[in-house]
């Protein structure tokens, strides 16, 4: 349990280090995707030490802390392309399509699959 909430935190804050860093160009790379790796890498690590594990307590993320990581990356996003300018990548850029596709539409289309999942079953 303890595990996987470290994980959870530490992925939260590499996705938020990651999008901060894109706005600052003059940053090198090893320290904007250094983070990033790091964090693949132990989780990479505790998969494979996990796997051997049987644990039936094994279940999904609370909607309220998926809703809470949607709109605090959005909102930061948001933020830094007001506050800051514009970022590196058109991926975190608000006057881009590819945002607004991938951190609104999917997030929504992902949970209306869910609901009509679980209304089949």
């Amino acid at each position: 349990m303890l595990k996987d909430e470290l994980l959870r935190v530490s992925l939260y804050a590499t996705f938020i280090n990651l999008i901060i860093l894109d706005f600052f160009h003059e940053i090198p790379w090893y320290i904007q995707y250094g983070p990033i790796i790091a964090v693949g890498i132990v989780s990479v690590l505790s998969v494979i030490i996990r796997k051997g594990d049987n644990e039936e307590g094994s279940e999904d993320a609370p909607i309220i802390y998926r809703l809470f990581l949607l709109i605090s990356l959005s909102l930061v996003v948001i933020c830094m392309n007001i506050f800051i300018g514009e970022p590196s990548t058109e991926l975190f850029s608000i006057y881009s399509s590819k945002f607004w596709i991938i951190f609104i539409a999917l997030p929504l289309l992902g949970s209306v699959y869910n609901k009509v999942k679980a209304r089949e079953a």
